[in-house]
């Protein structure tokens, strides 16, 4: 038995997304668990979180403005990413392994953004658009 949030494409790559950052980021420092590590981890986390939270409300608007929220989650990852290559925790082709699975996904979610934000106005229960 499935949840109606898991059979969304942008969901499960938020899935896949969140468990390489838990890959990778297990190789980080141990001074980092609390740091950089958790952050990472969190923001990553927070991508699914928000999209399964916004898929069970009520109407379009509100599973919008949870889509937003993760789309937030997704570029605060990015920086993240971004911080660990800077500090040598990740090499460079990891870099562009993981940024170019943060633009794949930012590109399902502005898409279902758009998409959710263009009928919002027909009145339709969430579940009638996806």
């Amino acid at each position: 038995m499935k949840f109606n949030f898991e059979n969304l494409i942008v969901w499960q790559t938020a899935i896949g997304l969140s468990k390489r950052i838990y890959e990778v980021t297990n190789t980080f420092p141990r001074n980092e668990l609390y740091g950089l590590t958790n952050q990472a981890r969190r923001a990553s986390t927070s991508i699914a979180l928000n999209i399964a939270e916004g898929k069970g409300r009520r109407g379009i608007k509100e599973f919008s403005h949870f889509l937003y929220i993760a789309k937030g989650s997704l570029l605060e990852l990015v920086t993240c990413i971004e911080l660990s290559t800077v500090l040598g925790y990740i090499d460079d082709d990891t870099n562009q392994e993981l940024r170019q699975s943060t633009y794949v996904l930012l590109k399902k979610l502005s898409g279902l953004i758009k998409t959710i934000n263009s009928r919002s106005s027909e009145a339709q229960p969430v579940t009638a658009l996806l």
